[in-house]
């Protein structure tokens, strides 16, 4: 049988530790939501007013579209959220 030094053991549980402990900081209660806003169309709609509304907690988060169209919330506590998208000439909802 192998013999196994108080400082092998010492640095094998040492780094068990930091390993378990990087796994349990990586988790989260934050999500993201991004996407496009398109006309009917298919075209891109710019500057359009993103607005998210926690079903359960009441959060509101806002953002703008992009030139592109795109837009993207970020660091969002995770639920169910209703989406209004508000640009000139049009409003959408979604759930």
């Amino acid at each position: 049988m192998r013999y196994v030094s108080g400082l092998q053991r010492f640095i094998a549980v040492a780094f068990l530790v930091f390993f378990f402990a990087s796994t349990a900081l990586s988790q989260s209660d934050r999500g993201t939501i991004s996407g496009t806003i398109l006309d009917s169309t298919g075209a891109v709609v710019q500057g359009a007013t993103i607005v998210a509304t926690g079903a359960n907690t009441g959060a509101v988060y806002r953002t703008s579209s992009t030139d592109t169209g795109a837009y993207r919330i970020s660091d969002m506590q995770l639920g169910a959220y209703n989406l209004t998208v508000t640009a000139p000439g049009c409003i959408s909802e979604i759930r």
